[in-house]
């Protein structure tokens, strides 16, 4: 099997409707890009740690060489990704309104006989988070509009229904300037089946595999092939990740 060629960015996400082996896929990712001696964080994420996602972008990740992110299902994870974003503003309008107060706060100070001196020496500690967090989201948002930094890719099976779900979020995704990987279409059935329900199966498939080109086609796309067994353990999933990344785009 030909070596196998990963991404070029260093912060990787998968992502798609949930039930389609986007923890399958992350983790043979991360397995694979262990064993090629890159130092490898794997990440589950979750919406509601917000905080802890952008210190892994900013801060924590920075002892890996690779960041592999297995997220939430797709609107989850749409919402996770545009909160850098519109936090940045929320707390945008937080600090405007925060010096607001300290300036009617000094001008109280004059009135009242309070130097000038000692009033500008005060430090706001609120006012001071609050400016903290907004580069730390700043920053994050600065990672994940990158191309050179982030891939997002989605995992699709070969159904409408993630289809369908699939292309929304690519849109979505598009909007927030959130750089776009590939497509990675998981449990594709083989050509060489002797079952006939396995080749009908196999015949819907291919109706699929042509909206999925003809649809998300704008896209670079690999193929996985659906295995006999699940894969679990460390070597069935190394397996998963060296054959992902072995395998030829389709364009």
């Amino acid at each position: 099997m030909p070596a196998p060629i990963f991404p070029d960015a260093r912060v990787l996400f998968f992502g798609g409707k949930g039930g389609v082996g986007k923890t399958t896929l992350a983790s043979a990712t991360a397995l694979a890009l262990a064993a090629s001696r890159q130092r490898t964080l794997l990440v589950s994420t979750d919406p509601a740690t917000f905080e802890r996602f952008t210190r892994i972008l900013e801060q924590e990740g920075r002892e890996f060489e690779r960041i592999v992110f297995d997220t939430a299902p797709t609107g989850q994870t749409l919402r996770l990704l545009s909160l850098p974003e519109h936090m940045s503003a929320w707390i945008g309008g937080l600090i405007g309104r925060r010096r607001k107060v300290n300036a009617m706060g000094r001008m109280w100070s004059n009135v009242a006989g309070t130097s000038a001196s000692e009033t500008a020496a005060e430090k706001d500690p609120v006012l001071e988070a609050l400016e903290e967090r907004k580069a730390r989201f700043v920053r994050a948002r600065t990672i994940l509009m990158d191309p050179a930094q982030t891939a997002f890719f989605f995992v699709v099976v070969p159904e409408r229904l993630p289809i369908w779900e699939t292309g929304r979020a690519l849109t979505a995704l598009g909007k927030h300037e959130i750089p776009i990987g590939g497509v990675l279409v998981n449990q594709v059935l083989p050509d060489d089946l002797a079952d006939a329900f396995a080749r009908n199966r196999k015949a819907r498939q291919d109706e699929y595999l042509e909206m999925i080109e003809r649809e998300l086609g704008d896209w670079p796309r690999r193929l996985v092939y659906l295995l006999v067994e699940d894969p679990v353990g460390t070597d069935a999933l190394r397996s998963v990740g060296v054959a992902l990344w072995a395998t030829s785009e389709t364009t």
